[in-house]
């Protein structure tokens, strides 16, 4: 299986901690993104453990605008944000430059992904290099591919040693998965950060040479034999 390269190799030396109460979103304003379901569920989130609030918890969107559509849906989440009450929690922000990005992956504990059946998502694979624990929509590329293993929540409680993040589909399930990763022991906590950055390097573009060359070298030389015949 040959995986598309991701530009991970610059956020492999952000440390893993110390890490603030921030949740990030890296995806352009387009409607298939469900910006909307992030919202709701911070808001709820927010709504079950209002202790967050006070600790300083933040939700950050970035992402491209890339025409009229995307600037009215961009000014819609900030309307929907203050209609939910959570509008002072909450910061989104259109078209940042790499710097911006790379210093809110080395702040945010959690990444967030919401569209379904996505087919690969390379926002995902950058919030596992850059330590943020991934929270990413249970379909398509992150059910199949990236987010593998991903944690089990039983009656309030994490199950397994080797999960790389969460999967999610619901307001309440994505809120659950964040109090999960708000709660956990830091040591816990940066044993996951790790492992999920472990994971990401089979994206990188080292990685990705080396398994094009493993898969297309037998077809390579059957090509090179048949023409020496």
């Amino acid at each position: 299986l040959v995986y598309p390269p991701c530009d991970v190799d610059p956020l492999w030396d952000i440390p893993l901690q110390p890490r603030q109460k921030t949740i990030l979103s890296i995806a352009q304003y387009r409607p298939e993104k469900n910006h909307a379901l992030q919202l709701h569920a911070f808001a709820e989130l927010l709504q079950r453990h209002p202790e967050y609030r006070a600790q300083g918890a933040r939700l950050v969107m970035i992402g491209g605008c890339r025409h009229e559509d995307d600037e009215r849906r961009f000014g819609e989440l900030q309307a929907l944000a203050q209609r939910l009450g959570v509008a002072e929690c909450v910061s989104i922000e259109k078209n940042v430059p790499f710097e911006r990005k790379k210093q809110l992956l080395a702040e945010a504990v959690a990444g967030l992904h919401s569209m379904s059946n996505e087919h690969f998502g390379i926002g995902i694979v950058e919030f596992m290099a850059a330590g943020a624990v991934p929270v990413a929509h249970r379909s398509g590329g992150p059910l199949l591919d990236i987010v593998s293993p991903a944690a089990v929540i039983f009656e309030d409680e994490l199950v397994g040693e080797d999960a790389v993040g969460f999967l999610a589909a619901t307001e309440a399930e994505y809120a659950e998965a964040l109090h999960q990763i708000f709660r956990l022991p830091q040591a816990k906590l940066q044993a996951m950060q790790q492992r999920a950055r472990d994971s990401s390097r089979r994206y990188s573009a080292e990685a990705y040479c080396t398994r094009f060359q493993e898969a297309m070298g037998p077809v390579c030389s059957v090509a090179t034999d048949k023409k020496g015949q």
